[in-house]
């Protein structure tokens, strides 16, 4: 989970430092929830370009060989990997999308094994209920920034570990944490 206001040369620069990138050490994908579609158009050669927003910073965005029916509006969640765009002389940092879908709201569904939760977000607390309805709540939220530049959610106290994995995934799935 990456928010767009942190990328910059300086994390490409440090991304490029894990490379080189292959077979067995691939390329990282990351993700970025709640992106506003400021622009999108259909390019020669059928590619989507995308300008997204999200927290003041804009980005622009390629999917080569787009296969959509309608262009993206509105709110989206796009996973991607950043790359470098040398183009007429300029160099700009780009996302390369690999999947985009329309925001997909407040509650997210975690498959488990053979057990299904649905978590959400309730003010602040994060609330995790299993298919019997019983629920659990983490009422320790902070704001989903401040979540997101901290890049953790912390440890639930008094619960099991596979509860906090649980929560911990919930979170990153609904884009409080990193």
């Amino acid at each position: 989970l990456l928010a767009l206001e942190r990328i910059d040369r300086d994390f490409y620069a440090q991304m490029r430092r894990l490379e080189p990138f292959g077979i067995g050490h691939p390329a990282p994908l990351f993700w970025s929830c709640g992106c506003e579609v400021e622009s999108a158009r259909l390019l020669r050669g059928g590619h989507l370009q995308l300008q997204l927003s999200q927290g003041g910073r804009s980005i622009r965005a390629m999917a080569w060989r787009w296969q959509g029916e309608a262009l993206p509006s509105g709110t989206v969640d796009v996973a991607y990997h950043l790359r470098l765009d040398r183009w007429q002389g300029q160099e700009r940092l780009q996302l390369e999308l690999v999947s985009l879908r329309p925001r997909q709201g407040e509650e997210v569904v975690l498959q488990r094994r053979d057990r299904t939760y649905w978590c959400r977000r309730d003010g602040e607390s994060l609330v995790i209920r299993n298919a019997a309805g019983e629920e659990r709540r983490l009422k320790t939220l902070q704001s989903a920034d401040d979540l997101g530049a901290a890049g953790s959610l912390g440890s639930p106290r008094g619960e099991t570990p596979a509860l906090q994995r649980l929560f911990q995934e919930a979170a990153m799935a609904l884009g409080l944490a990193g």
